[in-house]
């Protein structure tokens, strides 16, 4: 994540958590940083209008990309440690562009 993201989404300076270490990622080092991740529904077909909230844990914490970064990725993204630490399923619908991530016993409405 980059940590302009984490401060405009989340209001929190990626400075302000406590660090894990470093993971290298595209031959740079990156400050993992101790953080967990809520994961908002969105309301269909609506991109800032957020329903329910879920709790993600994020055991070996969150990568974060400096500011200005060229080789961060543009917008977050949720990795596989994490879908299977979770015990979540995603599925990418490509003719409807929809993608579903959700975990058995999550209420009908995440799916």
């Amino acid at each position: 994540m980059r940590d302009e993201h984490l401060e405009a989404w989340a209001g929190v300076r990626a400075d302000s958590l406590p660090r894990a270490g470093t993971i290298e990622l595209n031959k740079r080092k990156h400050v993992v940083r101790v953080a967990d991740l809520v994961l908002f529904r969105n309301a269909r077909g609506e991109r800032n209008v957020l329903h329910s909230a879920f709790d993600l844990e994020l055991p070996r914490g969150l990568a974060v990309y400096a500011r200005n970064d060229a080789s961060a990725p543009r917008l977050p993204l949720l990795g596989l440690r994490t879908l299977v630490h979770n015990r979540l399923t995603a599925t990418i619908d490509g003719q409807r562009m929809r993608l579903s991530i959700y975990r058995r016993g999550w209420p009908r409405l995440w799916r």
